[in-house]
C-alpha cells in the first residue's frame, strides 16, 4: 500500500484519537474507507477485517472506483483484493526462507505443495515470524498455517478447500507529543547575516 498510486495505508502510530482507519484499513483515492465510505480489504473475493500476513497471499490486486464490484466488492475509491495460495496440480515443490536483522528479528517462511493424484493436490504454507522494532516494547509475534486443497471434478469445475490457524501478539507503540518535542536548552544562535557553513 505505501507504493501504491493514490493509496494512504492506516498508521499505527498516530495514536486512536488521529488516526480514522483500522489497522487493516487504507484508503483509495481520498474516497475514504470503512466509516468513511467502504467496505475493508478482500480476501478470495470475501471481505477480510484482519491485518493478514503475506506468507500465504499468491496474488494483490488494486481495483479502482466503482467497477471493482466486479472483483467481489464495489465502493467509491476501489478495493484492495488478496488471493491466497491455491494448491497446483501440475508439480510437486517446496520452498524455505528466512530473514533476520541487526534488531533481532527472525522470519521463517515454509511452502509445500504435492500432487497426490492427477485431479487432487494438497498445500501447505507455513510462518513464525517474531519481529523487533528499534523501540523498547516494539514487539510482533505470529504464528500460523494454512492448508489448501484443490480437487479437479470436471473439464471446468474444481473444488478448493483453505483453512487456517493462525496466533498473533502485537505490541502497540502510541506516539505522544512529548516524543515530537525537544525542549529548549536557552541557547541563542544569531544566524541573521551569518555565512552559511555550506557556501562555496
Amino acid at each position: 500500500l505505501k507504493w501504491t498510486v493514490n493509496a494512504i495505508p492506516s498508521d499505527l502510530n498516530a495514536g486512536k484519537s488521529s488516526s480514522p482507519f483500522n489497522d487493516w484499513d487504507f484508503n483509495f483515492r481520498g474516497a475514504g474507507q470503512s466509516l468513511q465510505g467502504g467496505s475493508g480489504p478482500t480476501r478470495n473475493y470475501f471481505t477480510f477485517y484482519q491485518s493478514a500476513d503475506t506468507y500465504n497471499i499468491e496474488r494483490l490486486e488494486f481495483d479502482r472506483g466503482p467497477n471493482s464490484i466486479l472483483f467481489g466488492v464495489g465502493t467509491i475509491g476501489g478495493v484492495m483484493s488478496a488471493y491466497t495460495k491455491q494448491a497446483r496440480l501440475d508439480q510437486n515443490f517446496s520452498a524455505a526462507q528466512f530473514t533476520t536483522d541487526s534488531n533481532g528479528t527472525f522470519r521463517f517462511e515454509g511452502d509445500i505443495n504435492r500432487r497426490l493424484n492427477p485431479k487432487l493436490a494438497v498445500r501447505l504454507n507455513l510462518l513464525e515470524k517474531r519481529f523487533r522494532g528499534w523501540r523498547d516494547q516494539d514487539e510482533d509475534f505470529q504464528r500460523a498455517a494454512t492448508l489448501a486443497v484443490t480437487s479437479k471434478l470436471g473439464a471446468r469445475t474444481s473444488l478448493r478447500i483453505d483453512a487456517e490457524k493462525s496466533r498473533a501478539e502485537r505490541s502497540f507503540i502510541r506516539s505522544t507529543a512529548a516524543e515530537g518535542v525537544t525542549r529548549y536548552d536557552g541557547t541563542v544562535a544569531n544566524t541573521w547575516g551569518s555565512t552559511l557553513s555550506t557556501a562555496s
